[in-house]
Parts: C-alpha cells; structure tokens; sequence
C-alpha cells in the first residue's frame, strides 16, 4: 500500500508483513542538512496532495508520481528501489505560474500527466522525463484542474476541472473530441480503465457516475450528509466504495443502483482504496495516523447482498485492531459454543440472520431457461471416447503377481471412498441358504432401483444424484449393467426407464450438458438393442423431436445474442 501524509514522507506497507514497511527516501537528507545547517524535516518535500502509481514498468524506470502543496514541480519516484526517482517535471517556462493538482500515469507506464491549478494539461515523458506536450490552447480548462486520467489503450485523455467541465481529449493529437458540462461543482474523480467508467466526486455530496463511451451520465448516488472524501472501484467495476466526512461508508451496486453495504464508525474517514483483487479494503481517518484494513466478507462465507432500504440506519463498527481482547475471545468461544445468545443477537442486527446464511439458490430460476450442471467437465466430457482411452492406455504387458500380495479390502466404484462388505455380511447370516439362486447372477444395483422408483412416480432427482456421484468409468459400466440379459423384458424395461429418465431431464432443462453427454454414451452401448424393439425405437423417436426443440431454442438465443453483439460492435451511438 503506497501512503503519503502530513509528514512530508511517501511510505510503502505490507499487508502480509510489518517488517517489510519502509519509507521511499528523498536523498541524503541529512548530509545536506548538516552542510545547510538545518534540520532533516526542513529539507524534506512538502506534503503530498496528489499520488499516482503504475506497476508496469516496474522495474525499468520511476513509476509513481507525486504534486505536492505549493509546488509547481512533480516529482517521480521508484517503487521498487524505495528511493525518489531521477526527474523533476516541470512545464515550460510559459507555464510556471501555478500550483500542480493532479497528477496520473498511462496504463503502459511511459507517460505521466499533470494538472495545474491555473487549468493546464501537461504530458511528460516517464523514462526520460521530457515534455510530450500540453493540451488546449493556451490552457485545457479556465479553472483549475482536479483530475485527469488516460484510457487503457492510450487513445482518449480525460481532463475535469472543479467548474465540472469534463473534457475528453485525443492521446495522439492532444486535440478536444468532447466536452460535457456536469451539474454543479466537483471535487474530483475516479476512473475504472477496464469499464470506461467514471465516479465524479460531486460538491453536493452526490456522486454521479459517467460513461465515457456514451458520454453521459448513468448513475446518481446521493445518501450521503456530507462531503465525500474518496471514492475506489472493485477490480470488476460492479461496486462503488465512497467515503464521507459524516464518518460512513457505502457499497453501492453499479448495476442496480442500489445500496448493498452501510456502515458508521467512529471517525471520519479521508481516503478509500480497494486491493487488485478486491478481498481488502484499506481506510484512513482523521486524527488517525494508521491505515485500517477490511476484509471482504464474501471470500470467506456466504453472504446475502440484498439491496438495503431507502431509510437504513447505519450501524456503528468498531475500527480494525491488531489483537483481540480476552472478552473478545470468550465471546467468540461462546458462539461456537452455542451459548451466547447476546452475540446471535447482535449478529441478526447487524443483518446476519440465520436465513441470509442458509438461503441457496433455486435450481432452476426459470421453466424458459437451459440450466447447466456443476461438475467439472472432466467426469463428463470423455464418456464417449472410454474406449478409445482404454485402448490407449492399455498396458504392453500383463501385471506381475507379487511375490506376497497383501490383504485389500475391496471398495465400492464411486467418488466417495467405501468398502464392499456385501462378502463379509453374507458369511454372518446364520440363515443364508448355500442354494445357487439363479435371480441373483444379476443383480440390481442402486441406480437401476432408483431408475425403477422415478419411472413409478416421475421423480427423477435420486437417480440424477446417483450417476452424478460416479466417476466417467462407473457411469460405463452401470450403462452397461442396463442390458445385462439382452432381449429379456427386464433389459427392456430398464432401457425403457432410460428414455423415460431422459426425457424427464430434458422437459425440465436442467443438467443440459452431461445429459447430452450420457445420451451420446447409452446409445453408443445399447443403439443395436433399441433398434430390434418397437416400443424402444418409438421412445428414441420421442426423445429425437424433443432433442431436436430444445436445441432450435437455444440455437435461436445463441443467435439473438451474437446479433446483438455484432450491432453493439458496430453501430455508432
């Protein structure tokens, strides 16, 4: 974490390690201040009103930047050597009449931009520190400038001035391509390169956000009482953190236009930055010379983010600490514990209830919708091709016996590991006959039972979980088991359980992908048998004209959407 403060000093912090916190150094400070006959802090810059920093080109040139108060000279420094940078970057001698305000670098790391309290743009050169440039003629705005920020592709330059005049400026020829004048005055802004996304910090304490693309204004975001002090966009640009003087914070849901997090603490907080990969936010506040880390809540549980009511109080948290109290911990000890019904308590008010924690989502949001399953493709994707694998993995020579094979305990074929005690239990009955029941050569196995319930009741779902359990070669071989007596009714019934299990699956639009694949594999084993049975060949007919309907339903949404698509790539708006 890149922090500047009061202190005139630029310091680095790590989240993992304390030991690894340093502050950049300005020089030999001290060596010129004994030569001067000063005092180190004299010598130092002046604080920090500005900083951006870019990890490309990391480790080849400076890359951060700095404007600091009363300054006109930005400076550069080098991250990775944890010292000030080697260039100075000052305007041409037309231009040094004002204070720089903001300052950004390019995504690519080789350019640096600069604002101007008096409303010029400058572009400066980050390897050698030469001047590229300035936009507008004589000045990019006539008030001073509080932001300014590239695109990803370094084609469009974004400029706002504190008069909310949005000005968006051509990278290559530094000429004006639009302007857009927002309501009211501003404070600064925020920009996602990603989503051309733009949260302008408005001085009503609203926030409105812009796309750059439609240069328009398509969001407005006004709960807070009080100025906003920073504002940060998780790494997917769907969230919006803001920051305030009234000591809040707010997660704002881009999309939705809604609030999905509130929350108070005791002071008010400066500054907001969330981690690259959205699992920390960082804060600081006034009176406060630490930087408080938070943790995102949804890496680790679930958790409902439901849109909070237009009247929500927010509640108040404590700050983050570097230890935990012993009432702390006898607290957490009692939850787990079950016994402390004060702390359920204060769970429920602070929006946790029992049944955010156990919602689940349906498993089927729509009867209109094609719903794919959750297995990885690997237990479905090759049930067609298990012979060609056996084939290929077949050994060149027969396994030797070892010269004293030990004692295994035979398993049951699935995912979960199970020991076949069937041997064991026969031998225990008492009353078990040493008759040869011809019934019992073939036997039923649970898959074909559950087959045989659901064709009875036209429930489905404890056959599903069945083969959904088995691996790739269990799914061939109970498929196989399914015609064991060949032409015998009981083989026909249960390939007739088949069509009827698939036809169940495919009304319902669910488990799309691996029913296709456990079709392609049943009819690859038994296509001879269905077609010597009338009865058997009408189902596969059913099951043809139902394949044939899903399928031109989908195909005509694939078709809707890259439509879409293409008219969105190409037309001009």
């Amino acid at each position: 974490i890149l922090t500047a403060g009061m202190d005139r000093s630029l310091r680095i912090l790590s989240v993992i390690r304390d030991s690894m916190n340093r502050e950049l150094s300005q020089g030999s400070l001290e060596k010129h201040a004994k030569q001067a006959k000063l005092t180190t802090e004299e010598l130092k810059l002046m604080p920090i009103t500005g900083l951006a920093s870019e990890l490309c080109k990391e480790g080849d040139w400076d890359n951060c930047l700095t404007c600091h108060s009363t300054s006109r000279v930005v400076r550069t420094w080098n991250v990775q050597n944890r010292a000030i940078g080697k260039h100075k970057l000052v305007p041409p001698s037309t231009a040094r009449d004002a204070v720089a305000t903001c300052v950004n670098i390019s995504n690519c790391g080789n350019f640096g931009f600069t604002g101007y309290a008096s409303g010029r743009v400058h572009m400066f050169n980050m390897q050698s520190g030469i001047h590229r440039g300035a936009f507008g003629d004589p000045s990019a705005h006539d008030r001073s400038v509080c932001g300014v920020d590239v695109d990803n592709v370094n084609q469009r330059v974004l400029t706002l001035a504190v008069d909310g005049c949005l000005k968006i400026w051509s990278f290559r020829r530094r000429q004006l391509l639009h302007t857009m004048q927002l309501e009211g005055n501003v404070h600064g802004f925020t920009f996602h390169r990603e989503s051309c996304l733009l949260a302008v910090n408005m001085a009503d304490s609203s926030c409105h956000i812009v796309d750059i693309d439609m240069r328009r204004v398509v969001r407005r975001f006004t709960r807070h009482t009080s100025r906003i002090t920073g504002m940060c966009f998780s790494p997917d640009a769907r969230w919006l953190v803001t920051s305030s003087l009234d000591k809040t914070a707010i997660v704002w849901d881009i999309p939705a236009s809604r609030v999905i997090d509130h929350f108070q603490v005791k002071s008010a907080i400066t500054s907001v930055a969330l981690s690259p990969t959205g699992d920390f936010l960082a804060t600081t506040h006034t009176d406060d010379l630490g930087v408080y880390l938070w943790s995102n809540k949804t890496l680790y549980a679930p958790v409902s983010l439901r849109p909070l009511p237009a009247d929500y109080t927010p509640q108040h948290i404590d700050m983050p600490v570097t230890s935990v109290t012993d009432a702390e911990t006898e607290d957490r000890h009692a939850v787990a514990a079950g016994g402390d019904s004060k702390a359920r308590m204060d769970d429920g008010e602070n929006g946790e209830t029992a049944d955010d924690s156990q919602w689940k989502s349906p498993d089927q949001l729509s009867s209109e919708l094609i719903t794919l399953s959750t297995l990885p493709r690997s237990r479905w994707h090759n049930l067609a091709n298990l012979d060609v694998i056996r084939r290929r993995n077949k050994p060149k020579e027969p396994p030797k016996k070892p010269e004293a094979a030990p004692f295994f305990i035979p398993t049951v074929a699935g995912l979960e590991f199970k020991y076949d005690l069937s041997a064991v239990q026969a031998r225990e009955d008492e009353d078990s006959s040493h008759v040869v029941r011809f019934t019992g050569l073939v036997p039923t196995t649970p898959f074909q039972e559950a087959l045989k319930v659901g064709s009875a009741d036209g429930n489905y779902q404890a056959a599903l979980d069945l083969l959904t359990e088995m691996g790739p070669s269990a799914v061939d071989t109970e498929f196989r088991q399914l015609d064991t007596m060949a032409g015998s009714p009981e083989s026909e019934q249960l390939l007739g359980a088949m069509f009827d299990f698939f036809t169940h699956l495919m009304k319902s639009r669910q488990c799309f992908e691996i029913v296709q694949a456990y079709m392609s594999l049943f009819l690859q084993l038994h296509g001879d048998a269905v077609t010597k049975s009338p009865s058997l060949c009408s189902a596969m007919e059913s099951l043809l004209q139902l394949q044939r309907t899903t399928w031109h339903d989908l195909q005509n949404t694939f078709h809707q959407n890259l439509s879409m698509i293409g008219y969105m790539k190409s037309a001009t708006v």
